[in-house]
């Protein structure tokens, strides 16, 4: 049976800590968003990632791509770093926004968000911050290991 998400988070091939960071903090600002289930992730992402509650995610098959509202690219600039899911969704018309350090180069509409700083959970988590959201010692353990694999700072 397909599942119809509103919003999806949708992460590049060989995605690491810092793009698990970053859809957290999303995650907890659109807390009816979904995240599709990634292709290949970098080992301690994936590590880190099946051992937290939240990480749940909809397989790409299961999707019903023509009930998507909002995609959240995250670290997704150009075609190859999600080929499948980009070709996907390029047949169906939802708001796309990329959340990078640079702009997007799409077959698409997006709308950028650029990522003024090293690392897009540091970014993110700023803004979360602005809004005085509340993150548990869990996220922030794990926001702290993202930026500095980022970083190395």
């Amino acid at each position: 049976m397909k599942q119809c998400p509103n919003k999806l988070i949708v992460f590049p091939h060989n995605a690491d800590l810092d793009h698990l960071g970053a859809a957290r903090c999303l995650l907890l600002r659109e807390r009816d968003a979904s995240i599709l289930h990634p292709v290949r992730f970098r080992q301690n992402a994936w590590e880190t990632a099946r051992k937290l509650d939240w990480f749940k995610t909809v397989k790409f098959d299961d999707i019903d791509f023509t009930a998507l509202k909002t995609v959240y690219l995250v670290g997704i600039t150009h075609l190859r770093q999600n080929q499948e899911f980009v070709e996907a969704v390029g047949k169906v018309s939802p708001r796309i926004i990329v959340m990078a350090d640079r702009p997007a180069t799409l077959p698409f509409a997006v709308e950028n968000e650029i990522c003024d700083s090293m690392s897009l959970t540091a970014w993110l988590v700023n803004r979360l911050n602005d809004n005085q959201l509340h993150f548990s010692s869990e996220d922030m353990q794990m926001f702290r290991l993202a930026v500095t694999e980022k970083t190395w700072a």
